[in-house]
């Protein structure tokens, strides 16, 4: 408390979202293998990482990194707020509040005076139409990037798009009340490829990039020697 520092930086390394994203999806906080490293040892595998306002994703390739893979999407979970309020507002006759959609988001459900309202059909609707937006930009970037859709094993999804909605009732029980938007997107895919897997972060997939970016700074000071195992 009360102190100042000074931090000379001596350097800047930049990492995409959804590398750091398949990082934690690769190896533990240990530096160790994941199962699901073991699992798709070979082939390829798709990061597909949902934010706010944009959709990241890159290309693995038998557990390393392609060059030139990542690619950002100038979409994300903004769009499906955006629509739930443009089909609340038609319903209700009046607009709805941003944090108002952002509770139906979450819960699948609005607060409508001492009572709840259920909103999932609206929020399908919204996520339904998300997903076809960007599986149509996918299919630009495997394209593009000469990599079809069939090549790949997996899709590790993350990001606060791989959330399902949700909320606890009244006796402490959790009650889903729509799909994550990942599953939307997936789905779609999948009719492209019905035999690739899709692989959820096995944390709060929130914290993917985070947990990666951490994960990548510890195994890069132990090949420099500044750390040893035993500091993992």
């Amino acid at each position: 408390q009360n102190k100042e520092m000074i931090i000379h930086i001596k350097e800047v390394e930049v990492f995409e979202e959804s590398f750091l994203a398949m990082v934690s999806f690769l190896y533990n906080e240990d530096g160790t293998p994941t199962e699901l490293a073991s699992k798709y040892a070979d082939g390829y595998i798709l990061s597909l990482d949902i934010g706010a306002s944009t959709t990241d994703i890159v290309a693995i390739k038998d557990g390393e990194y392609l060059e030139h893979t990542g690619q950002t999407i100038k979409t994300g979970g903004n769009i499906v707020m955006d629509s739930l309020i443009e089909e609340l507002t038609k319903e209700l006759g009046s607009e709805i509040s941003n944090d108002m959609a952002a509770m139906g988001i979450e819960q699948g459900r609005i607060r409508n005076g001492n009572s709840w309202m259920d909103v999932s059909h609206a929020l399908n609707k919204a996520k339904e139409a998300y997903s076809e937006d960007v599986v149509s930009r996918l299919d630009n970037y495997f394209r593009g990037k000469k990599i079809p859709l069939q090549n790949f094993r997996a899709i590790c999804v993350s990001g606060g798009g791989a959330k399902e909605s949700s909320y606890i009732d009244d006796n402490g029980n959790v009650v889903k009340t729509t799909e994550p938007m990942s599953y939307f997107i997936t789905k779609k895919l999948r009719e492209r490829n019905e035999y690739v897997e899709v692989e959820g972060y096995r944390n709060d997939s929130r914290e993917a990039n985070t947990r990666g970016l951490y994960i990548r700074a510890k195994i890069d000071q132990l090949q420099k020697g500044n750390i040893t195992l035993d500091d993992f």
